[in-house]
Order: C-alpha cells, then sequence, then structure tokens
C-alpha cells in the first residue's frame, strides 16, 4: 500500500465514523418522531360517492389537510388509506373487513350513520379504535374501542328545543325527521326537552334519500305549527324547505347539524334562506378556514374540521404506542387520556362512552350564505 492510498483510507474512515456518529446522536430523535420507524395505518371510510358525497368530500379534504400539514412539520407518524362506504351499511362492513384484512389497519376513522353504526361491533371485537362522524344516540357505549368527533343527537336536541322555545317563543312545533338511527334519535330527544313546554304538533319521518315531501307537508301545514325541527341530511333539508315555500309553510325551520353542508342551499335555492341551523362550533378554525377556503375555493363544512382533528389526534398518539405495534388497546388508552388536545374548535376532551365535548352554534342563512344567527 503506497502512504497516497493510505491517506484515502484514514479520509474514508473518519467520514464515515463522522456519519455514523452524527446519525446516533440524531437517530433516538428521529426515531420517536417516526414511530421509531413505524407507521400507523388509519382506514378511513367515507361516503366518496352515493347520497351524501358532497359531505364525504369534506371529510376527505379534512384528513388530506392534516396530512400536508402534518407532512410539512416534517412529523408524519401515519398513513392514511381512504375507502368509499358510500353511505350504506354493507358497503362499509366490506370496506372495513379489506382494510382490517388486507391492509392491516389500526385505527380508523369513519363518517355517516349507516357506516358507523354498522362498523361499531366489529371494531369492538377486533379492539381497533374508531374515530366516528354520526349524531345518533345509540352509538354511545361505555369504555369501548368506539369515539365520537361530533356532537351528539341529544345535545343537538337541547340546544336546538332551547332556541326554539325560550328564544323564540315557539309552542306548537313539528318534526320532521330521518327514519335511521340519527333521525330516531334526535326526535326522542327533541321530544323530552320540549316536554312541558311546548307541544310536538306532528312528527312525520321518511326514508333517507326521500324526493317527494308534500304529503308529509301538507299533513303538518295542517296542525299550523309555528315552528317545523328537521332531523334530516342536508339534501333532504334542502328538499324540504323547497317544496314547503312552494306550498306556502312558512316556518320558521330549524335544522340540526347535518344540514351545516352547502349544497342544502344548491338543493333549496332561495327557500333555504332563513333557515336556521343547529351547528358545530368552528369559532376557532380561522386560519383552517382561511387555507380551506385558497385551496378548494369554497368555505369548509364542520366536517372538515372534525376530520382534521381526527387525524392530528391519532398522529399525535402513534409515537406512544410505536413499541407497542400499535395495540388496540394502547391507542384506546390514549385517546381516553386526552386532556384538552388542541382542536380547531376547542380543547378536545372525550367522557367514558367516548362521546366528545362538542359546542354548538345557532347560523341562519343569509344571501346564499351560513351567518352567525343573532
Amino acid at each position: 500500500m503506497n502512504k497516497k492510498t493510505a491517506i484515502w483510507i484514514i479520509v474514508a474512515i473518519v467520514v464515515i465514523g463522522g456519519i455514523w456518529f452524527y446519525q446516533t446522536k440524531t437517530g433516538s430523535q428521529t426515531a420517536t418522531q417516526n414511530t421509531e420507524g413505524k407507521i400507523l395505518k388509519i382506514g378511513a371510510i367515507l361516503p366518496l360517492s352515493g347520497p351524501i358525497a358532497s359531505a364525504g368530500g369534506f371529510a376527505k379534504n379534512g384528513i388530506e389537510e392534516a396530512l400536508a400539514d402534518i407532512a410539512e412539520d416534517k412529523n408524519l407518524n401515519i398513513e392514511v388509506i381512504f375507502e368509499d362506504g358510500q353511505y350504506d351499511a354493507k358497503t362499509s362492513v366490506s370496506a372495513y373487513n379489506k382494510l382490517k384484512t388486507v391492509d392491516g389497519v389500526d385505527a380508523l376513522i369513519v363518517f355517516g350513520t349507516p357506516s358507523v353504526m354498522s362498523i361499531a361491533p366489529l371494531v369492538n371485537a377486533d379492539r381497533i379504535p374508531l374515530l366516528g362522524l354520526l349524531a345518533a344516540p345509540n352509538y354511545s357505549s361505555p369504555d369501548d374501542f368506539t369515539f365520537r368527533m361530533m356532537g351528539h343527537s341529544d345535545t343537538e336536541a337541547k340546544f336546538a328545543s332551547d332556541i326554539l322555545v325560550d328564544k323564540l317563543g315557539k309552542k306548537k312545533i313539528a318534526v320532521m325527521y330521518l327514519n335511521n338511527d340519527y333521525g330516531t334519535g334526535a326526535l326522542a330527544s327533541f321530544k323530552k326537552y320540549v316536554a312541558g313546554r311546548a307541544t310536538v304538533v306532528a312528527e312525520e319521518g321518511s326514508a333517507p334519500g326521500t324526493t317527494d315531501y308534500r304529503a308529509q307537508l301538507t299533513k303538518i301545514k295542517n296542525t299550523a305549527p309555528d315552528a317545523i325541527f328537521l332531523a334530516t341530511l342536508y339534501k333532504e333539508g334542502g328538499l324540504i324547505v323547497k317544496q314547503a315555500k312552494e306550498m306556502g309553510i312558512a316556518g320558521p325551520f330549524m335544522c340540526g347539524q347535518p344540514c351545516d353542508v352547502p349544497e342544502l342551499i344548491t338543493t333549496a335555492g332561495a327557500a333555504s334562506e332563513g333557515l336556521i341551523v343547529v351547528a358545530p362550533t368552528d369559532k376557532n378554525g380561522t386560519g383552517f378556514i382561511d387555507e380551506y377556503q385558497k385551496i378548494y375555493g369554497a368555505r369548509p363544512s364542520y366536517l372538515a374540521l372534525r376530520t382534521y382533528d381526527a387525524t392530528n389526534i391519532l398522529n399525535s398518539i402513534a409515537p406512544n404506542c410505536a413499541s407497542s405495534n400499535f395495540s388496540g388497546d394502547c391507542l384506546k388508552k390514549q385517546i381516553d387520556d386526552l386532556n384538552g388536545f388542541p382542536g380547531l374548535s376547542y380543547p378536545i376532551n372525550f367522557d367514558n362512552n367516548g362521546d366528545i365535548n362538542d359546542q354548538f352554534v345557532v347560523k341562519v342563512i343569509k344571501n346564499g350564505k351560513y351567518e352567525a344567527y343573532e
């Protein structure tokens, strides 16, 4: 070996040693930030087609915005696999089985009452945490693997009844509701909270996807209500207020949180003016809302805020469960133990039933936009 070769060997050893030393010094931090090289797999079952695809789009956008923001901070600990649940129980169960057996997901974000309610018993049996976007009251169950990322319909109904009865002084109220877990639950809760303060003069149910409400509206008109509460989805709500206006039914109309989706205004047109909506608050989400509008050219539904928060919650707890290979029990405990997680709208906690500490506001549609109700 000549002298020149020996010098190059020494230089190479020094360089390699320096690289090894740097990686050793920084590796523990990188491993902690990136779940020790492991990535939490999340299955997102959303209605990307079907009757509420518009709402599903908001939910998907919220997840994608969260992923983009987390990646920008170089602290991405999760991977999200999207599946189309079509707001259908059977389709959603098939999507869940694929995500579990093929993709091996560790946690779920699911939107829509039929989807979440059909999957809930499966995730409890499989011990896979589920963050669901639905309001149906019978989703609440103590100390299991299901959590709720939006307001409970019972809380929504109490808030709505207080506005209609105490603030607006309405005494004869009709209810139109969906014949599903959300609608029937909201009806029962609304009746409970108005009891002794006002009278429910009519109850008219309909199947999701109904397009002609004139028969139900005729019955309601005959009872001469001074207000009508809608426990429906946004598309149905838009059709109801449009057909009611055509029939000379003045309202006022109030709708639950599923009506806080802009497609309602598109469906109802001018008839949507004056519709009062009980909605989850977005008062602290200004930065996200502004960024969303820049990207998508429209104000987001609250659904985008809630899926954004759900994604960030799972990303934040992933490092704490990497050593257990993201066991469902570890993830569940981490979610149970959240205390004031910095959500877009308020600090997030879950109670023993897995229900979020949601807060509601009242909006009204004015000039084709959702505005704060004064």
